[in-house]
């Protein structure tokens, strides 16, 4: 079933230099507030490949991080129902960095992260996930 997804963003850039992102082999403008908007045929997996963190771009002063480099999921919309990434479980949204896996919506290191839906139906899926639909 075809099914269309917006993965609203903010990020935090350096010197006006945001991460690289590509999804889904596409590369990404990424700015102080974006979106990405693709059309799937569900089930699917989309994966944002981030790079271009380096140490530098993270700034620290006191042990208080002033600035850092970054992309932040705020909103997932699927076919217009609005979700937040902690109603996603790590069953659905990962980021994974130097051999670990976790469940994240600040992705502030170089790495993938994926988010997946494993039904043919969003609305089945948004059922079944938990802590979206009760």
């Amino acid at each position: 079933m075809k099914s269309n997804l917006k993965f609203n963003f903010t990020a935090g850039l350096i010197n006006g230099i945001g991460m690289n992102l590509t999804v889904n082999q596409s590369p990404i403008t990424v700015s102080e507030k974006f979106v990405v908007d693709i059309d799937v045929e569900l089930p699917t997996t989309v994966e944002f490949q981030l790079s271009g963190k380096n140490p530098s771009d993270t700034v620290v002063k006191n042990g208080e991080i002033l600035a850092d480099k970054y992309v932040k999921l705020e909103t997932i919309v699927v076919d217009g129902f609005t979700i937040f990434p902690y109603q996603v479980s790590e069953r659905y949204l990962t980021l994974t960095t130097n051999n670990t896996t976790i469940s994240a919506d600040y992705w502030g290191v170089n790495g993938i992260a994926k988010f997946t839906i494993d039904q043919d139906d969003p609305a089945l899926w948004l059922i079944e996930c938990p802590g979206i639909i009760h």
